[in-house]
């Protein structure tokens, strides 16, 4: 049997350790560099500057601080204050996580339409964790190693309340995600796009990998296992959650959007059809976020459909959506004369 306490062993998994953290800030630092085109956008004017940007700013540099702060201390080997280094570690990783919860509840809130009791549920916990952070932050401590030449963690299992609380959050936000969805009743081909489109998925991601990083410390084997999954969890959730608010925003240069297209061909059957458009500049209104253009979508559908009224078309089976948009549903009329 392995022993955990082991010196050696410790040794040995220092070092996976490190190899982990630089392979999954490696991963970080490419994700940021390749969907930096949204703040080059944001700074260019072509998308609109909500409020919510500010949180997915916050969310991206402050974890892109805490990287650089990570290699910075696994790679310098002259003595430093390593007290100030986990401090700043905490800061920076335990912010981008919370602004990253705060762009996941936000998702929540808007599919359940700002319900009142969804928002306060939110709220109580993102103060939870913020508080359990704050506790971490200033109970963590780590000496300097000279034999090593580098910082050691000496109490990382009180880490263990903030990340089972970091958890629990993301599963009560996954399931009122999941059940805001359902309570449509949507039909089981739309579904799973559906899930894509609001980022159940990369919520399930999250909270999948907290699953392992809170097991690793309830288990509290040692200091080194303690903390191997806890900078891959800050980068999973931060990846989601920014990922997740670009996607929303139609005017994002590397998603595509859709909209919809209403024709009439000459047997007189109304056709309502999404186009999907990559890159801006392809259509107005760029900076709308997705629930905007969905309403947008049912308003031209209602407009055009009122227009045939009075030719009494009726909505097939295929025409009705308890969701925000149709995939390609068909109106037909009955008997209208073929169009020239």
């Amino acid at each position: 049997m392995v022993d955990w306490r082991d010196p050696e062993v410790m040794l040995m998994q220092a070092g996976a350790m490190s190899k982990v953290i630089h392979v999954m800030d490696g991963i970080y630092i490419w994700d940021f560099l390749s969907t930096c085109r949204y703040e080059f956008a944001l700074l260019r004017g072509t998308i609109s500057f909500r409020w919510t940007v500010w949180l997915y700013l916050g969310c991206r540099f402050f974890t892109l601080a805490e990287v650089a702060a990570d290699l910075a201390g696994f790679n310098i080997s002259t003595r430093f204050n390593c007290r100030l280094w986990v401090i700043l570690i905490d800061v920076f990783a335990y912010t981008a996580s919370s602004l990253a919860m705060a762009l996941y509840g936000i998702r929540t809130i808007a599919i359940w339409k700002r319900e009142p009791y969804v928002v306060a549920l939110i709220a109580v916990l993102l103060t939870i964790n913020v508080a359990l952070w704050i506790r971490t932050t200033i109970q963590m401590k780590a000496t300097w190693d000279a034999t090593y030449s580098t910082c050691i963690f000496v109490n990382t299992e009180v880490a263990f309340a903030s990340i089972m609380s970091t958890l629990a959050s993301h599963v009560v936000l996954l399931t009122t995600m999941v059940v805001g969805i359902m309570r449509h009743k949507p039909r089981l081909r739309s579904l799973i796009g559906r899930f894509q489109r609001e980022g159940v998925w990369w919520l399930s991601m999250s909270t999948t990998v907290l699953i392992v990083c809170s097991t690793f410390l309830a288990l509290n084997l040692n200091d080194v296992m303690n903390l191997m999954f806890q900078t891959p969890t800050l980068i999973c959730i931060t990846i989601g959650a920014t990922r997740i608010f670009r996607s929303i925003y139609a005017g994002y240069s590397g998603d595509l959007f859709q909209y919809l297209e209403t024709s009439v061909d000459n047997r007189g059957k109304v056709h309502f059809r999404r186009r999907r458009v990559s890159g801006p500049g392809s259509m107005p209104d760029l900076n709308l976020p997705l629930d905007d253009i969905r309403a947008d979508e049912l308003q031209e559908r209602n407009r055009f459909v009122e227009r045939f009224d009075a030719r009494e078309i009726k909505f097939d089976e295929g025409g009705r959506d308890s969701c925000f948009g149709i995939t390609e549903p068909d109106v037909k009329s009955a008997d209208l004369p073929d169009r020239a």
